[in-house]
C-alpha cells in the first residue's frame, strides 16, 4: 500500500495528482473516475465557475453556479461557509483557464478539500452520465 509523505497509508483509488504549486497552495487535478469515487464515498459541494448563460445550458447535477468574476470570494463564501467541505471546482472542459484561478482563490479563502475537474462538462456529458438543467439547482 503507497504511504503519504508522514508514512500514514494512502487510499490507491484516490491518489490526487498535483498540478501546480503557487507559494504553498498545491491544486488537485482530478480526472472523471476520481471525481464519480468522490460522489460516492463522501458529501462534495460541486461548483461551477461558468457565466450563468453557460451553465443554464446544462451543469452537473447538484451544482452550483458561482461565477469567476469580482464578486466570486464574497458569493463563494457566503454559498459555502464551511471551509472543512471537499469542493470541486470545475468549468466547460480543459482549456478553460479559470477553474484554477477559482481553486487558488479558494485555498487563500481557507478552504481545505478543493479540486479541479479539469476536463469539465464536456467530458461528464460526452461519457453519457447525468446533467442537469438550471431549472433543477441554484445559482450561488
Amino acid at each position: 500500500m503507497p504511504l503519504s509523505l508522514t508514512g500514514a497509508p494512502l487510499n490507491s483509488q484516490l491518489l490526487l495528482p498535483i498540478f501546480s504549486i503557487e507559494g504553498n497552495l498545491a491544486m488537485r487535478d482530478i480526472s472523471r473516475r476520481e471525481l464519480q469515487s468522490l460522489l460516492a464515498e463522501q458529501p462534495v459541494r460541486l461548483v461551477e465557475i461558468s457565466p450563468p448563460e453557460e451553465f443554464r445550458k446544462f451543469h452537473l447535477p447538484c451544482a452550483i453556479n458561482v461565477p469567476a468574476d469580482h464578486q466570486f470570494d464574497g458569493r463563494i463564501e457566503k454559498t459555502l461557509s464551511d471551509k472543512s467541505q471537499t469542493i470541486v471546482v470545475y468549468s466547460v472542459d480543459a482549456d478553460c483557464q479559470a477553474p484554477p484561478r477559482a481553486v487558488r482563490r479558494l485555498m487563500r479563502l481557507g478552504y481545505a478539500h478543493v479540486y479541479h475537474y479539469e476536463a469539465g462538462k464536456v467530458d461528464w456529458q460526452a461519457a453519457g452520465l447525468p446533467i442537469a438543467s438550471n431549472s433543477e439547482t441554484a445559482r450561488g
